[in-house]
């Protein structure tokens, strides 16, 4: 047994050094983006701040309103639809909308939900019956809705300028589409912050979605604006110019969104770019502002932030799923069609960066297992033995050893800035919170990318294709 024991510790040095090596590479492109950050947050952003005036309401509204047609795509969204529409139509600052669902004929429960809101809104809502079954792709709802939106334009004479991509179960804040207004035609494409709904600090699962997107959309998303103009879809709160729509219904043989991915959001803006388009991230912590406090009094302090409030999974399983989704459509689907190309160097870079998950993510999981195996030897043997010596699986002043040191302090930076971004959003106790969570987070990971690698792989040796696995989302989750 003590034989089987020894020989184990250099097999677990090799993994452990693979492992090192790859948290090395992935670390440093992680720092170096906090140092794009830093230097766009000290030298570039009071440039733009001198030269564009904070927005205000009475300026939003004094600007002609540009129609808005409003995409929403469905598949078993009979549990939020009728309050997601509601709550919009009720709050929305905006006259010029119509509000497009997309329904498909086997999901009579989400069409009833729909119907029954647009009897209380019917010059509000319009009703979109895929001309299939479903579940297919979002994408081939999307371009279903659009045809419809083209149709209605014949027959009121009124063509739609601009057109705003969200989902069933999100919160469109008050001056979302004033912002929209204010910026389409001048920018092809732009992009709302999305942060989660706060939620008890329990709840590990819906939690760790808070961390990672108060760090995406508070940090890295700014950077890539600014190094490379290109702005990757969240998938809501998202506008596009008439132009943009039309450009992409020339790549995609007509349909605008390529209904052979996942990530269909996703991709148009990276296919935008390579066709000349000007994008736009909206920056968060920028409230429109009223210059007369007694305007829509009303109006709390949240809603003046035009920032999407979105709802994610808080148990583990609809977590796995639609994060199974997000690594098919980005990194693999994306790897697949959009490739290395165009944009330049730093370009190729963030490609980099939204496919090295498939990498990092299974380079996470494999870390914890070693720690856990490296534990089991030294308590094992401590058990037979009496020897207390923890295994030397790593001995001082190696290569590995300084691998891991560099690790460390790595991994101790990513902390800090996840914490202060976390903090910036949504307080102390989340901030402490997302320190463990980090850990849930890369569990959540590994068994998406795990699952995505299985079903791209299993769809590419059966040509068959991949359907929309849309997560579903409770009445819980929007409170």
């Amino acid at each position: 047994m003590l034989e089987l024991i020894d020989s184990a510790v250099p097999i677990i040095t090799i993994l452990i050094a693979i492992v090192a090596t790859v948290f090395v590479f992935s670390g440093i492109d992680d720092l170096l983006m906090d140092v794009f950050y830093v230097v766009w947050r000290v030298f570039r952003r009071p440039a733009f701040n001198r030269k564009h005036r904070p927005l205000t309401r009475e300026m939003l509204l004094a600007e002609p309103q540009r129609p808005i047609a409003v995409m929403i795509p469905t598949w078993r969204e009979d549990k939020v639809i009728r309050a997601t529409l509601l709550r919009a139509i009720e709050k929305i600052q905006y006259d010029e909308y119509t509000i497009f669902v997309g329904v498909y004929p086997n999901d009579p429960a989400t069409r009833a939900e729909v119907e029954g809101a647009r009897t209380l809104y019917p010059e509000r809502i319009r009703i979109v019956e895929v001309g299939h079954d479903g579940p297919t792709t979002k994408a081939d709802c999307l371009n279903a809705i659009i045809a419809d939106a083209f149709a209605l334009e014949q027959t009121t004479g009124k063509p739609f300028e601009i057109f705003v991509l969200d989902d069933a179960e999100d919160a469109i804040p008050r001056y979302g589409f004033l912002v929209f207004n204010h910026l389409v035609p001048r920018k092809d494409f732009v992009q709302l912050p999305v942060f989660p709904e706060k939620v008890r600090w329990w709840k590990f699962t819906a939690g760790h979605y808070m961390d990672e997107f108060a760090q995406l959309h508070l940090k890295d998303m700014r950077t890539r604006e600014w190094l490379t103009g290109v702005i990757p879809s969240a998938g809501v709160g998202a506008a596009f110019s008439r132009r943009a729509m039309l450009l992409a219904a020339e790549v995609n043989h007509g349909k605008v969104f390529s209904e052979d991915t996942l990530t269909e959001d996703y991709e148009l803006p990276l296919q935008l770019v390579r066709m000349k388009a000007n994008e736009a991230f909206v920056e968060p912590g920028k409230p429109v502002y009223s210059e007369h406090p007694d305007i829509a009094p009303e109006v709390t302090v949240d809603e003046e932030y035009p920032y999407i409030r979105s709802a994610f999974p808080e148990k583990l399983r609809a977590a796995v799923r639609q994060k199974t989704r997000w690594v098919l459509g980005i990194s693999l689907q994306g790897w697949e069609h959009l490739g290395w190309r165009g944009g330049g160097a730093m370009h190729s870079y963030m490609l980099w960066r939204d496919r090295k998950v498939l990498f990092g993510n299974l380079a996470n999981f494999a870390g914890y297992i070693l720690v856990v195996f490296t534990l089991g030897l030294w308590i094992t043997r401590w058990q037979i033995t009496d020897d207390q010596t923890f295994p030397n699986v790593v001995p001082e002043g190696t290569l590995v050893w300084y691998l891991l040191i560099i690790n460390f302090f790595i991994m101790l930076i990513q902390l800090i800035v996840r914490f202060a971004c976390t903090l910036t959003i949504y307080g102390l106790i989340h901030a402490v919170l997302s320190i463990p969570r980090a850990v849930w987070g890369n569990f959540i990971n590994f068994l998406a990318t795990t699952r995505a690698l299985l079903f791209y792989f299993r769809a590419r040796k059966r040509h068959e294709p991949i359907p929309w696995d849309k997560t579903e989302h409770t009445p819980s989750e929007l409170n």
